[in-house]
């Protein structure tokens, strides 16, 4: 993820920089952990990738994300394993196996055989009574993730038109311009004005507490700000599916919580 992109997260950038932020939406908490494992914190990224909630819109990408991350961590540790098996170290030994098998064991293929066999040799070694059953901590980023975003719009929106536009709001945050997108296809399309008309207001809606926002938080008014984020979310949620937050609301929670 490229400093411009994480500029767009000021949980992420500060993240990135070792700062730790209060994590606000899932995307936000994505895009954190994206920003730690790019600078080498992998176990905090997984850590937070684990408050991710499993049926929200960013799940896939997150699993996608964690089984990458948790492979390279997985990697060193069987790494390190087997070094200290070797050297006799078997308490080390145990805790890096352990920790290699923990993040890829729920996977469909298992965990590394020869790491999982270290990794009973290690326990056995210390009197562990049973190192045979697979922790399923992980076992959520291996499973069949829940609908992504554009299918999750698309259902909400049988119409593609309206689905694309809405999909491009959520995804890059310009209400104004998606609420624009959506009069003119209004005008275009007989018997869609009453269908149409409540999520345009509401795009509306978000736009002027997302303008408003920006000038409030830059005046040191962060009462009043947290009052239009409030404002902005309801509104948000009467044109995205539940578990989805278009960027402006979610931009918005980064800014006031990284101004605490």
């Amino acid at each position: 993820m490229s400093t411009a992109t994480l500029a767009l997260f000021p949980l992420a950038l500060a993240l990135a920089g070792g700062a730790a932020l209060p994590a606000t939406s899932n995307e936000e908490k994505l895009a954190a952990a994206q920003a730690l494992s790019a600078s080498g914190k992998e176990d905090e990224a997984i850590e937070l990738l684990m408050a991710i909630d499993p049926d929200s819109a960013v799940m896939a990408e997150a699993s996608e994300h964690f089984r990458t991350v948790a492979a390279a961590v997985a990697r060193r540790s069987g790494s390190v394993c087997k070094r200290y098996v070797d050297a006799g170290q078997f308490d080390v030994a145990f805790e890096r196996c352990a920790r290699a098998v923990e993040l890829t064991c729920p996977s469909p293929t298992g965990a590394d055989p020869e790491i999982a066999k270290l990794y009973r040799l290690a326990g056995g070694k210390l009197g562990k009574a049973d190192t045979s059953t697979c922790p399923l901590r992980y076992a959520r980023f291996y499973a069949p993730p829940p609908p992504g975003p554009a299918e999750r719009v698309a259902a909400w929106y049988p119409d593609p038109e309206v689905a694309k536009i809405v999909l491009g709001y959520y995804q890059s945050g310009q209400p104004r311009e998606a609420s624009a997108q959506l009069r003119k296809l209004r005008g275009r399309k007989a018997g869609s004005n009453g269908e149409l008309e409540g999520v345009i207001r509401a795009l509306e809606s978000v736009d002027e507490r997302w303008v408003s926002f920006q000038d409030l938080l830059a005046k040191g008014k962060r009462d009043l700000c947290a009052g239009l984020l409030k404002e902005a979310a309801e509104a948000d949620a009467k044109v995205l599916p539940k578990g989805m937050q278009g960027f402006p609301v979610r931009q918005m929670a980064g800014l006031l919580a990284a101004e605490k």
